[in-house]
């Protein structure tokens, strides 16, 4: 692992912190296959700076996203993965851990049920200014005191929690878009089917059809996907 990631911040070491685990990483520039392990806490990841594809392997699902500054992810707890990228300027993150106790103790204060981490991970992949802006900074505050990271840590949580419980529940439609949109990622990115044989397997009338739905939910055309 050491020679893909280089550490130069840990907020338990430098500050001494104990509610909140801060990291700050240089990563290598290119990796194949790299495993990482699920964890139990809530794990945040920011991209700080470079730009790279990211292929990820979880279980039997694969994607692929872009890896650009403010770029956020909350990994699945207990859910390890695989990764490779290649990057074509320096990688940089910040990584922050909340212990699973603050989350479920938060939750539970919050009077609603326990916490859906699918649903945060989904919100959060569409980006979060005050989670972005909190996690920028947290590096920067190494001379505050525990109390400051306790803090810091109960209000991401309660931000998050909050944030999806206001959103009203996806309806069938929706849910029913969302895994098509899975199911052409991962054909894209593991068959060697046409777009015309996977536009016949997911149900659409056309491959115009299928590009015009893949573009407004992904950013890209599957053709460019699949290059990526």
């Amino acid at each position: 692992m050491a020679e893909y990631v280089r550490r130069t911040y840990c907020s338990w070491h430098d500050s001494g912190w104990r509610s909140l685990l801060v990291q700050s990483f240089a990563h290598a520039r290119q990796a194949e296959a790299l495993p990482l392990p699920g964890v139990s806490d809530l794990h945040l990841v920011l991209c700080t700076s470079g730009d790279a594809v990211m292929r990820t392997h979880d279980g039997g699902r694969a994607s692929r996203r872009r890896w650009v500054p403010g770029r956020l992810e909350l990994m699945l707890p207990g859910h390890p993965t695989v990764r490779s990228y290649h990057a074509t300027s320096a990688m940089r993150s910040v990584q922050v851990h909340i212990p699973r106790a603050t989350v479920e103790r938060t939750a539970a204060e919050l009077g609603g049920p326990a916490p859906d981490f699918e649903a945060l991970s989904a919100a959060l992949g569409t980006g979060d200014a005050v989670v972005e802006h909190l996690m920028r900074a947290l590096p920067a505050a190494r001379d505050a005191g525990d109390l400051y990271a306790e803090s810091a840590a109960a209000f991401l949580v309660t931000h998050l929690l909050t944030r999806t419980r206001d959103q009203p529940p996806p309806g069938p439609e929706h849910t029913a878009v969302r895994k098509g949109i899975a199911t052409m990622r991962e054909r894209l990115a593991d068959t060697g089917l046409t777009i015309e044989q996977i536009a016949e397997r997911c149900g659409f009338s056309s491959p115009g059809s299928l590009s015009s739905a893949f573009l407004r939910h992904v950013g890209v055309r599957p053709s460019v996907y699949r290059k990526m």
